[in-house]
């Protein structure tokens, strides 16, 4: 995140749904596998297609300009309910076409360990525009439609909507950012939080921020049994702490890492952290 300027739109965070499925039956099991890899499908196509900004889980609202070209080649982990979900490497791809209108793509492989046993891989696509009609020394604004397609694993397509808010103080800047999206399994999540930048030097920016996330949780079902239903909401509560530190040779290190402050109706995520290098290049230079 920096002032004036804008990173990836990446999300840091949920990279597994944590479900926790017992079953009993051969047909019962088999149709909770399913179910079991299309929620680790779905958080991590959310992971992609929701607008955010590494290293942090939410981004700044500013477009990068026009005829700048933005790069991240990243990796990131997370932990929760004793699954422990990697993503990379993951490409991230910016470009200003014109002043306060950015073209966005994203790619990248996911892998999740499920209570000690590894899951097949997830390939994910995501592409989509950032609109920044606010722009000012004080006040900034932008809304993100972006759509994510998942080219390994249960083919599922996710649509969503974000909308970032910003004030500046001199060297600080707070802001807001909350994204809708929707899944074609007919399901939905939504995540909102609040983020503070500092920026220490001119090569150093710091960051902090809380955000929440609501989305759908398998439960512990017992076939035959009169077991719970499959369609129960789960809710996350988490912060980060990170930083963005431009290298002599111009290349940004973008690092971060936090946990789960409380969780609800799944288990809380133990910890979470993100690692990348950035390039930028400028399209007004020679």
């Amino acid at each position: 995140m920096k002032f004036g300027g804008a990173k990836g739109q990446y999300l840091l965070g949920r990279v597994l749904s944590g479900p926790r499925i017992q079953a009993v039956g051969q047909r019962g099991a088999k149709d909770l596998i399913r179910v079991i890899r299309q929620l680790i499908g779905l958080t991590l196509l959310i992971a992609h297609s929701a607008s955010a900004g590494p290293p942090g889980v939410l981004d700044d609202p500013h477009a990068i300009g026009a005829g700048n070209i933005e790069i991240i080649l990243a990796s990131v982990a997370s932990e929760q309910g004793g699954e422990i979900g990697v993503e990379g490497p993951v490409l991230d791809l910016t470009l200003g076409i014109v002043d306060g209108f950015d073209f966005l793509a994203v790619g990248s492989m996911g892998h999740v360990a499920n209570s000690g046993q590894d899951e097949p891989e997830t390939g994910l696509f995501m592409t989509g525009f950032k609109w920044q009609p606010i722009q000012g020394d004080q006040w900034n604004a932008s809304l993100t439609p972006a759509v994510s397609f998942q080219i390994r694993g249960d083919d599922l397509t996710a649509v969503n909507l974000t909308l970032q808010v910003e004030r500046n103080f001199r060297r600080f800047a707070f802001g807001t950012d909350v994204v809708y999206t929707w899944v074609n399994d007919d399901t939905h999540t939504w995540r909102a939080g609040v983020y503070g930048l500092f920026s220490a030097s001119d090569r150093l920016q710091l960051l902090g921020e809380v955000w929440y996330f609501n989305s759908l949780e398998a439960i512990d079902l017992g076939l035959g049994l009169g077991g719970g239903t499959l369609n129960q909401r789960g809710e996350d509560l988490a912060f980060n702490l990170g930083f963005d530190w431009e290298s002599p040779l111009g290349v940004h290190v973008l690092a971060s890492a936090g946990s789960g402050l409380g969780s609800w109706k799944r288990e809380r995520i133990g910890w979470q952290g993100y690692l990348g290098l950035q390039w930028v290049l400028d399209g007004s230079a020679p």
